[in-house]
């Protein structure tokens, strides 16, 4: 099962004025949906037609293991600390703290102590949630906690204009599940979405930049999703036609080639040369 929603700004339209620090202009947010059994094959074919052929860095999750919590301190001072993937930027939680069953169940899904604060990478199945990457295991995991932050930047400060990546398990268990670009909502879920579907979320600048904010927000905490197959881009150039002055000027060397190359013929029939 498959569906698209394509939601486009204009800068003026939207309210987003010439793109600063921290404020990229959205040209266009598309998403589409997928189950989890329709993806390996139509939703990998749909991410291959997103990226296209410059992909800067991409991020899967399988080399940043062993599967944890993302939080320092310890006892009544532990606090969510950011994941930084050194490939795709950073992530953060913010919002309340999760407290279902991704975090007090114990056993294969929290095989340590998990305290529902951090962000979680893990290499199994967790209620719906698990990897896209075609023989991976691991995914980047909300945990439960109610928001996901993600700052957005490429090792040597490279300019991008356009990500793709996976969503997964969002909104369904009765949260409201929205995409926020330098904060400024671009989607918002519809109704309650199916357990397990893949979310395929392509985002496109107006312009090249060096870096950007996306939120991922629920309205409501334990309902938890994930992160998976990242890809940062960039448009590649169009080539530039030759002014039609350029190729009159080509045209006449050529001529000009030609005329000697007659006259140097004819030196030579002549005796003269």
């Amino acid at each position: 099962m498959r569906m698209s929603v394509l939601f486009s700004f204009l800068a003026l339209a939207s309210g987003v004025g010439v793109a600063g620090m921290g404020n990229a202009a959205v040209l266009s947010l598309d998403v589409q949906h997928f189950s989890f059994s329709d993806y390996p094959i139509a939703g990998r074919a749909a991410r291959d037609a997103m990226l296209g052929t410059h992909v800067l860095s991409m991020e899967d999750f399988e080399h940043q293991g062993p599967a944890r919590e993302f939080v320092t301190g310890t006892g009544s001072d532990i606090a969510q600390q950011s994941f930084d993937t050194n490939t795709v930027g950073n992530f953060s939680m913010t919002g309340s703290q999760g407290s279902g069953g991704t975090v007090t169940n114990g056993g294969p899904l929290n095989p340590v102590t998990n305290h529902g604060v951090g962000a979680y990478l893990r290499d199994q199945n967790t209620y719906g949630r698990t990897n896209t990457t075609a023989g991976g295991s691991f995914h980047l995991d909300s945990n439960d906690v109610q928001n996901m932050a993600w700052n957005v930047a490429l090792a040597g400060d490279r300019m991008f204009d356009r990500l793709v990546f996976n969503i997964f398990d969002a909104a369904d268990v009765g949260s409201t599940f929205s995409i926020l670009v330098d904060g400024i909502t671009y989607f918002t879920s519809a109704g309650q979405r199916m357990n397990g579907e893949v979310s395929l979320v392509t985002i496109v600048f107006a312009h090249k930049v060096r870096a950007t904010s996306i939120l991922f927000q629920n309205t409501i905490h334990n309902d938890g999703f994930g992160i998976d197959d990242i890809a940062i881009g960039i448009t590649p150039p169009i080539p530039v036609p030759l002014p039609a002055g350029g190729m009159l000027l080509i045209m006449s060397l050529g001529c000009l080639a030609a005329l000697k190359r007659l006259l140097y013929a004819g030196r030579v029939q002549a005796g003269q040369v």
